[in-house]
């Protein structure tokens, strides 16, 4: 744990979970979860998303909203876990994302799991500030959205940002 950002080296079995409103409300976790798949496969659905969650791929997913994974034998992760309000800050759109993948292709995705995966390496050495991590939560955000499909909604706010932006350079 670093501060309000939580980092995780994960080792499981094979799991099926079903995440519904009422663990919802019974948890009160409200956080974003950034996960790399480092070995296995799994099958992950929210958001009206269902995507295939392959080695080296990164997925979002949103604990306050229902989700359901599938995960048939064992695998290995990175999970980073964010508080709400530090990914929605940074991260246009977040609330849309969740049940989004990177493929493992994508170089974005190249970028999360050695971001993440070095930040669990120095958190085990030694403890890490905040202030030291939350920086790496602004290169995630812009990975993923360089990365992921933007829906309609989200690609019509950023439109309209960068015209926004366009017409201030341009006076």
């Amino acid at each position: 744990s670093c501060g309000a950002i939580e980092l995780t080296a994960l080792h499981s079995d094979p799991v099926t979970y079903h995440r519904r409103a009422k663990h919802i409300r019974q948890s009160g976790t409200d956080d974003y979860f950034f996960s790399v798949m480092l070995d296995g496969t799994g099958h992950f659905s929210q958001n009206d998303r269902a995507v295939r969650h392959d080695t080296g791929s990164v997925l979002i997913y949103d604990s306050a909203r229902p989700y359901s994974y599938d995960y048939l034998r064992p695998y290995k992760a990175l999970l980073l876990r964010a508080p709400r309000h530090m990914v929605e800050s940074r991260f246009r759109g977040a609330r849309d994302l969740g049940g989004t993948l990177l493929s493992a292709g994508a170089p974005q995705s190249g970028l999360i799991r050695a971001l993440i995966s070095n930040l669990i390496e120095t958190a085990r050495e030694d403890d890490l500030p905040e202030a030291f991590v939350t920086p790496a939560i602004d290169l995630i955000a812009n990975a993923f959205t360089m990365g992921a499909p933007l829906s309609g909604a989200s690609q019509d706010r950023r439109g309209a940002a960068l015209d926004k932006v366009k017409r201030h350079m341009l006076e």
